[in-house]
């Protein structure tokens, strides 16, 4: 195996890019040099499987190829193009599997040209990769990284909801993956083929919703943060899901992190839009319920992280995660990449631990769960916040029958009475079970 390398630096021709030249004898040296001179690190090599290994040592931009080793050509496992690299004088189209030719002789204007090209079009082949990679993990279901009871629980719930065309209620908390449950389950229905079409109904208006309407027929309409809804754009909703019959009409995904019943029996949200959502609810639990996931769950932010930076890390020390773990995470899934990511900066290729992960800027109220529940109870100490019973109660039944999503036998199992006796109480505060 032979190799050289020449340094490059950032000129202003353009990015910085490694460049193989897979050539033998003196003149590929001097082909190299004047790559390098452009301001591109460059390796020299004198076959394809020696350029296949130092693909697999770190990252290519560009495989210029000489004819004479061309033969059989074959692409590592990786998005750089290569292009053929043609004797002086010599006159070539494209040939394929090559990008391009260009000769050895070829002035700098023209090498560079044509490196330039190569790293647009290995850029857009790694996003393209990346795209392919992320649509694959939200229809198998695999970006919702997790192996706890209440995440195997959504999961087949998810797979359940992309086989009907009803409407879907996701809820959860803020940064709990909502969004990505609803289109986990487009992409696992019959209209995958079709674009997903959003809309964040914030600030949305009744002309907006049913213009996303219009737009996502034959296909499906998440719309995110439904309990923000105007009353008017509530309007256009109900009268479309009322009259909804044709096969093109598009499926209705909904997410919201307010707890609808109580918004209808505040008179916020309409009580017949409620009911037609609710044909399928579905809850994505937040990461204090799933605290068992974290290891797994940072272990895979932490990869996706080292894909797309110049280093990479030697994982997490164990005290590490013990901090992760201590830490109450009312951001959920968000805060923790926000952690992650930051840690992952601070170590700096070295293993991350509990100092790089102490260190990262965290939300005022992230703090560790002890500490956050004395806090809680040394702020609740006055006379003021003293609330009746019976309505904490109710709100503690409903909350249950919410995360459960409406599973009255692991609801009792979680709040420790028994079946009968939440069945009673269901009736007595006249409860939603789904």
């Amino acid at each position: 195996m032979s190799i050289a390398t020449a340094p490059g630096n950032l000129t202003a021709t353009g990015r910085s890019g490694h460049v193989v030249v897979i050539a033998s004898g003196d003149s590929a040296q001097q082909f190299a040099q004047r790559i390098a001179g452009l301001g591109h690190q460059t390796s020299v090599v004198d076959s394809p499987a020696t350029a296949a290994q130092v693909a697999g040592l770190g990252t290519v931009d560009l495989f210029l190829v000489h004819a004479d080793l061309a033969a059989g050509w074959t692409s590592p496992a990786t998005s750089a193009p290569a292009v053929l690299l043609t004797p002086p004088g010599t006159v070539q189209g494209a040939v394929e599997p090559f990008l391009c030719t260009i000769g050895t002789d070829a002035t700098a204007d023209a090498l560079q040209a044509v490196l330039s090209m190569a790293q647009a079009l290995a850029g857009a082949r790694a996003q393209v990769m990346q795209l392919e990679s992320l649509v694959d993990g939200i229809r198998d279901g695999s970006l919702l990284v997790g192996n706890s009871p209440v995440v195997r629980r959504l999961q087949t719930g998810l797979s359940r909801a992309a086989e009907t065309d009803v409407p879907v209620l996701v809820m959860g908390p803020r940064g709990s993956g909502k969004s990505l449950a609803a289109r986990v389950i487009h992409c696992k229905s019959r209209r995958s083929n079709k674009p997903l079409h959003s809309l964040d109904c914030t600030h949305a208006t009744a002309e907006q919703v049913s213009e996303s309407i219009a737009r996502s027929n034959g296909s499906s309409l998440l719309l995110e943060h439904v309990d923000r809804l105007t009353p008017p754009a509530q309007g256009v909703l109900v009268k479309h899901l009322k009259e909804r019959n044709a096969v093109s009409a598009p499926r209705i995904l909904v997410t919201s992190t307010s707890y609808l019943p109580e918004l209808v029996a505040r008179g916020a949200f309409r009580e017949d839009l409620f009911y037609r959502l609710h044909a399928m609810p579905l809850t994505v639990p937040g990461l204090r319920e799933r605290t068992g996931d974290l290891p797994l769950l940072a272990e895979s932010i932490l990869a996706d992280l080292q894909g797309s930076a110049s280093h990479t890390s030697a994982g997490f020390t164990p005290a590490a995660i013990a901090q992760l773990e201590s830490m109450s995470w009312p951001g959920n899934v968000k805060q923790l990449e926000h952690v992650v990511r930051n840690a992952f900066l601070r170590a700096a290729g070295h293993a991350i631990d509990s100092t790089h992960v102490a260190a990262a800027p965290q939300q005022a109220e992230a703090v560790p769960v002890v500490a956050a529940k004395q806090s809680a109870a040394r702020d609740a100490a006055d006379e003021s916040s003293i609330r009746p019973f019976e309505e904490v109660e109710k709100e503690v039944l409903a909350h249950a029958l919410v995360a459960t999503g409406g599973n009255v036998r692991r609801a009792a199992q979680l709040l420790g009475i028994g079946r009968a006796t939440l069945y009673r109480k269901i009736q007595q505060f006249k409860l939603l079970m789904n």
